[in-house]
């Protein structure tokens, strides 16, 4: 269970990417200095989370099922307010876990001062999600 390698294996480029937790008691977000148009990123499914989602473990139980997901949710903040449009992405749906770094367009948030993260999934429990609840985020802002 290594809650810090992507299961891609590495970076998208480079030798740095970032490993997300999406920590209920912390702000989920990345802040920009300047208000800008973001293009986009990659993301990954971190180790930890692909094996809960892959192969089952005492917290989440038995391997995704056809009907179970996790669903990375991106949004945007701009001067304070919440942007209008927010972006979806499947870490996992049914059986198809996310192996290799994708490229999720970002440029439809507009001009933001903030991103910021949520995930859902079908895997929940009276304290939230039940599969970890990490990621992984390189190349930020590039196309």
């Amino acid at each position: 269970k290594d809650a810090y390698k992507s299961i891609a294996g590495g970076a998208k480029g480079g030798k740095n990417y970032v490993v997300w937790y999406e920590d209920a008691y912390a702000d989920n977000a990345i802040l920009l200095k300047t208000p800008a148009v973001v293009p986009g990123m990659y993301v990954c499914n971190n180790t930890y989370a692909y094996s809960s989602m892959k192969y089952g473990d005492a917290i989440a139980g038995e391997p995704f099922g056809e009907d179970d997901y996790l669903l990375l949710n991106i949004g945007g903040m701009l001067d304070g307010k919440m942007v209008n449009t927010q972006v979806d992405f499947y870490l996992a749906k049914g059986k198809n876990v996310v192996t290799d770094w994708t490229y999720v367009d970002l440029s439809q948030l507009g001009k933001v001062d903030a991103i910021f993260f949520t995930l859902s999934g079908s895997r929940t429990g009276d304290y939230g999600l039940n599969t970890p609840t990490y990621f992984c985020i390189d190349n930020i802002g590039v196309k």
